[in-house]
């Protein structure tokens, strides 16, 4: 049974062949926890576990919707954003592990990270405030993307991949409009 989960107007469904487990870490009690000590402390909403050898092991989630901004931010921002959600992130799930107990979820999510060569792969589900053609959209991911690598390139083994409806790319993984 896929996992399903809502954020803003956006619904994922992630299956089953490729997902193990998913959770909303931007909500989880440590990230809540946590936040209360570190101001202004940001997470990705999702964290998604592989179970498919050669394939994602370990994914962070950023959703953004701007089809209804006014003004929404530039792509430089966005990267900057999405690059503090990840260090977020990354400390929430190491404040999991040395919690008592510790959460199961976040230490293998940890296990992830920290072993072998699996990559980090940073998904960013966008969607862009004026619908253009798909053309358009692939480019301006590709903007998106680059950004984001130069915003990480401090963390070795990390891979950002940039989507949206128009141009899906999370493997066994459905996004919809709510």
């Amino acid at each position: 049974m896929a996992t399903a989960l809502t954020e803003g107007r956006q619904k994922f469904a992630f299956g089953t062949t490729v997902w193990q487990a998913v959770y909303r870490h931007d909500q989880s009690d440590m990230h809540v926890a946590l936040s209360r000590h570190v101001q202004q402390l940001q997470a990705v909403d999702f964290v998604a576990l592989g179970c498919q050898p050669g394939s994602i092991r370990i994914a962070f989630v950023e959703a953004k919707d701007y089809r209804d901004a006014h003004h929404p931010p530039r792509l430089k921002e966005l990267a900057e954003e999405v690059a503090a959600k990840v260090a977020g992130t990354l400390a929430g799930i190491t404040a999991g592990c040395r919690s008592e107990p510790p959460r199961e979820l976040m230490r293998t999510a940890a296990g992830r990270l920290t072993q072998g060569t699996d990559p980090l792969h940073v998904i960013i589900h966008f969607e862009a405030p004026v619908p253009g053609s798909v053309a358009d959209a692939k480019s301006e991911l590709v903007a998106l993307a680059q950004l984001v690598e130069q915003r990480l390139s401090w963390l070795p083994r990390c891979r950002v991949i940039t989507c949206s409806e128009a141009v899906p790319k999370i493997p066994d993984c459905t996004v919809t409009s709510a």
